[in-house]
């Protein structure tokens, strides 16, 4: 059975995460802060996906958004920049290239996107948050199928994911298209 720290007494065997309230984690999850409660716990009614039991929650505990989920929080045209600079000086990089495909993204630019997504799982085919990345790109272009087979790579990297991911996009408008779709895509 897991074990309580000193003082918990009565608590049960979990205790609530220790956050850094000023750390930016990019999860977009800073309101769940509760810095002055005394008991040291999450506010139930802050955080929804509060559940008694780990093994009941369909999530495994997972606080915040499954890492390549989300959009890109920068100004995308600043990244593009800095990361194909850095690629000049290191192309074997597989977290720039995935940062970069985040940017084209952000921008529509689907088959650069596709393209640095592709080379991040290429680089580093055991990195879950490419494939989450890339399904990212497919759910804007409303191509279920392709969500549904990058999340089982990405399941079949890490077993722990939730099997049910939300992606933090609006699709594209019918115009946006890539290469993929055949002829006329852009």
């Amino acid at each position: 059975p897991p074990q309580t720290a000193p003082g918990d007494a009565g608590r049960g065997p979990y205790r609530a995460l220790a956050i850094n309230p000023v750390a930016d984690t990019g999860t977009g999850v800073e309101g769940n802060l509760d810095v002055g409660r005394s008991d040291e716990t999450l506010d139930p009614r802050k955080n929804r996906r509060v559940v008694p039991r780990l093994d009941v929650d369909p999530n495994f505990g997972e606080f915040g958004a499954v890492p390549g989920s989300q959009p890109l929080r920068a100004d995308p045209q600043k990244v593009i920049d800095q990361t194909t600079e850095a690629l000049r000086q290191d192309n074997t990089n597989a977290e720039y290239f995935y940062l970069r495909a985040k940017a084209y993204q952000a921008l529509a630019k689907v088959d650069n996107a596709y393209a640095d997504y592709c080379e991040a799982i290429r680089l580093n085919p055991d990195k879950p948050k490419f494939y989450i990345g890339r399904a990212s790109l497919f759910y804007q272009l409303n191509k279920p199928m392709l969500v549904d087979a990058d999340i089982k790579r990405a399941l079949s990297v890490d077993q722990a994911l939730p099997r049910q991911i939300t992606f933090g996009y609006q699709p594209y408008p019918p115009d946006v298209k890539w290469s993929g779709d055949g002829p006329g895509g852009n």
